[in-house]
């Protein structure tokens, strides 16, 4: 095997141009903190997982996944702190150890969580440049949207959650496992079928968070386009 010289591994694992003068891109770092133990947990390793089978120089992202059972606000605090820690240890490394979040994602569900601590995660992701990723009543309605629009009648989690068992969407304990063959490769179709419910007017709704009376609603189509954006 042939050694590469060490300026053109440096230059590679810059982001700079590869042996055969292609251009190689480090994929930008996303962070995902969610009190979703299993189902948004599963989704975001179903993206590094279809993101990684994209040759080298294509991948867009990789996510860092945390897990807390916290409530929106809480959950919104503690992404604070994992950034806060990430750029200390950055800085104690020289800037070697890794570049800093492109993007932060604080992903919850509604449930019958307090429109007020939803409003105050949406404040704290406001103000420090992290996203909110809402699903209401939960993350369900994202996975039906690969299958069929969510139906306006779905307001309740046990809903969400029937339908998408029904659907052959999820499985395993308390059917909060994804079934990958359902979901992979769809991502497009679920972001037309998103539209379909995350109407104007329900938008206002979700923006406002007086009220939690915006379901059927996902944020997730805005996670899908934030982390595949191209970067210049």
């Amino acid at each position: 095997m042939i050694p590469v010289p060490r300026s053109s591994a440096r230059r590679e694992a810059k982001g700079g141009r590869s042996r055969g003068g292609r251009s190689v891109r480090r994929p930008q770092r996303v962070l995902v903190v969610t009190n979703g133990e299993v189902t948004e947990t599963e989704y975001c390793n179903l993206l590094n997982k279809e993101e990684a089978q994209k040759e080298r120089g294509e991948r867009s992202f990789h996510i860092t996944c945390k897990f807390k059972p916290f409530d929106p606000k809480r959950l919104a605090e503690h992404a604070l702190g994992i950034v806060a820690d990430d750029k200390k240890a950055s800085a104690k490394s020289g800037g070697g150890k890794s570049e800093p979040f492109s993007l932060v994602y604080v992903i919850v569900d509604v449930d019958n969580m307090k429109a007020e601590n939803l409003r105050a995660a949406q404040s704290i992701c406001r103000s420090n440049g992290m996203n909110l990723v809402i699903s209401n009543p939960c993350m369900e309605v994202w996975l039906i949207d690969h299958e069929k629009a969510c139906p306006p009648g779905i307001t309740t989690a046990r809903e969400a959650e029937s339908l998408a068992r029904s659907l052959g969407l999820t499985t395993g304990r308390g059917n909060k496992h994804i079934v990958e063959e359902k979901v992979c490769g769809r991502t497009q179709v679920a972001m037309r079928n998103a539209s379909a419910h995350n109407r104007k007017d329900v938008a206002t709704r979700r923006a406002s968070l007086q009220s939690n009376d915006f379901a059927p609603w996902t944020d997730f189509p805005n996670l899908v386009e934030g982390v595949t954006a191209t970067r210049a």
